[in-house]
């Protein structure tokens, strides 16, 4: 280790202080499905402008008038319609009754799916997920990075935030994988523009399981947590760390199509909202991988809706972008005979 390195290593001291994933989200975590911002409410609102948490969203949702995220399935031998609803994993239940015709189709069907299941999360998943997560004992990302990358993604991050991994506040942020840390940067910028959407402590994936439950009905996932941790990080630290890079170099990109991604979902706008996912993908993501991510998913998860819905009038909660395009969840429903069209 240089001693240039050895300087920008402050606030990445050698201890392990960090949340580990629980499958419960608390008021004090922000949790997107797999990975946890490793930051408290308390710490975010010292780190951040008040004036830019404070945002207030629905003042800026202009609704198309033929927008939607909500989707009736029938026909193809169903005795009664399921419903396909599309989510943004970090967007609260307070958007849940934005959704037109989603309280009604929670009503007429017997259970809910979403992606994953969260309740089958078994120990050795929770130890997978926790070693998935952070880097070896003794690794710090600074360890991981040159000198002059760890410089670049501190200016990333202050960009973000206004402070960066010396921050003694996001000192666990310099243990995590570079993976995780894409997450959570992901997340921030999110947070960044979008905090008055992520205060309830109940994300929309979580609130459909939830309500599902509290009204008796059956809740089941598409993928198992084994599948989803093994799609998100069962990649090499090298690997890893080129797409964390990526990230980095494009930073500016980056924050503007995930603000536009975020602001399409809002507007119930689902094939802008595709279009700009395609174009943050092919940025930093190879075919392979983004196939991996989502048509390879939707393909899937094809196999197993028939059955799914036969057996019950089904709502299906997953996300947004996975339902538009050729190989989308609703022109494979279409193509294997289901009469699919959104709920006005």
């Amino acid at each position: 280790m240089t001693e240039q390195n050895d300087t920008h290593r402050m606030g990445c001291r050698n201890y392990r202080k960090v949340y580990i994933f629980s499958g419960i989200v608390s008021h004090e975590r922000l949790l997107v499905e797999n990975t946890i911002i490793y930051c408290t409410f308390k710490q975010w609102n010292r780190i951040m402008n008040k004036k830019t948490i404070i945002t207030v969203l629905f003042a800026i949702i202009a609704l198309a008038a033929n927008a939607q995220l909500l989707f009736r399935i029938s026909g193809n031998g169903l005795t009664a319609p399921s419903y396909i609803v599309g989510t943004y994993h970090i967007v609260d239940d307070s958007f849940v009754d934005s959704i037109v015709g989603i309280r009604q189709a929670l009503a007429d069907c017997q259970q809910v799916y979403t992606e994953v299941l969260k309740a089958d999360l078994t120990s050795a998943d929770r130890l997978a997920l926790k070693n998935a997560q952070l880097l070896p004992e003794g690794m710090t990302i600074d360890k991981l990075l040159s000198s002059e990358e760890m410089n670049r993604l501190n200016a990333f991050v202050k960009r973000i935030i206004g402070t960066d991994l010396n921050n003694p506040q996001l000192e666990s942020l310099c243990h995590l994988t570079p993976t995780t840390l894409s997450l959570n940067l992901s997340l921030l910028i999110f947070a960044k523009k979008n905090a008055g959407l992520m205060k309830s402590g109940t994300f929309i994936d979580d609130f459909f399981r939830k309500e599902a439950s509290k009204q008796g009905k059956d809740v089941g996932g598409l993928e198992t947590m084994a599948f989803q941790l093994k799609l998100i990080y069962d990649v090499s630290l090298e690997k890893q760390k080129e797409a964390l890079m990526c990230m980095v170099d494009n930073g500016e990109i980056m924050e503007k199509l995930e603000e536009d991604m975020a602001q399409a979902y809002l507007s119930r706008d689902l094939n802008k909202l595709k279009e700009i996912l395609d174009r943050k993908m092919a940025i930093c993501a190879s075919p392979e991988e983004s196939a991996a991510m989502l048509d390879n998913r939707n393909a899937d998860w094809l196999t197993k809706m028939p059955d799914i819905m036969q057996e019950k009038p089904t709502l299906f909660a997953v996300g947004a972008g996975h339902l538009l395009g050729e190989n989308g969840v609703l022109n494979l429903l279409r193509k294997a005979g289901y009469t699919v069209e959104p709920v006005q």
